[in-house]
């Protein structure tokens, strides 16, 4: 979201239309600040991560905000390569989302190089 308000309108939005709206652990916007906005419970999606202690704070928090559904994605947080929008020289906003991504990336202490080489493979049957 663009908008430093633009998961609370979002919400909104959803709600109106009756849908359900999913807050991402990457949003602007804190768990608390839609939860204080809006009239019905949202859903929080979790990026499951290494630092157990935070993931635990954020069900807490998620939990306390009366979120409706935790939503689990178990793979990193990376921003993929959208070649619609390198093709169509779309690369401003792409640029700032990659840069939030780095800094929320080392202020959790990520490191994406160690997590891929400790992910378990998966087997075939």
């Amino acid at each position: 979201m663009q908008h430093g308000d633009g998961e609370i309108l979002a919400c909104r939005a959803a709600q109106a239309a009756g849908i359900p709206f999913t807050l991402s652990t990457m949003s602007i916007c804190s768990i608390e600040d839609v939860a204080a906005n809006v009239d019905k419970p949202f859903w929080f999606q979790l990026y499951v991560m290494k630092d157990r202690g935070f993931i635990k704070a954020l069900i807490e928090r998620a939990f306390a905000a009366k979120c409706g559904a935790l939503v689990l994605t178990v793979d990193l947080q990376v921003i993929g390569q959208r070649h619609q929008d390198i093709k169509n020289g779309m690369n401003g906003a792409a640029g700032m989302v990659a840069f939030k991504t780095v800094r929320f990336r080392n202020q959790a202490g990520l490191d994406i190089r160690r997590a891929a080489r400790q992910a378990p493979h998966l087997r075939q049957s």
